[in-house]
């Protein structure tokens, strides 16, 4: 089910790509905000990752994946 989710992160760029030129980004910003982005999931994944493993955390309860969609949708819905 791992590929749902990583479908569902690369289907979201060209969403959050007209959010970004709708509050007046340029394309050049957008890219930065998009290699920004990337950058520090990198980073910050590989040293969240490798803490993790080290201190044996147990991956989150599978509902708990979802909880960031209803968060977003509940933000979407009231703005």
């Amino acid at each position: 089910m791992g590929w749902i989710r990583a479908a569902g992160d690369w289907l979201q760029g060209p969403y959050v790509y007209y959010l970004y030129s709708q509050y007046g980004f340029d394309k050049g910003d957008i890219g930065r905000l998009f290699i920004a982005g990337f950058g520090s999931s990198m980073l910050f994944g590989t040293i969240v990752g490798s803490l993790a493993d080290k201190q044996c955390v147990r991956p989150p309860l599978p509902w708990l994946n979802s909880v960031d969609f209803v968060l977003f949708w509940w933000i979407w819905r009231r703005g």
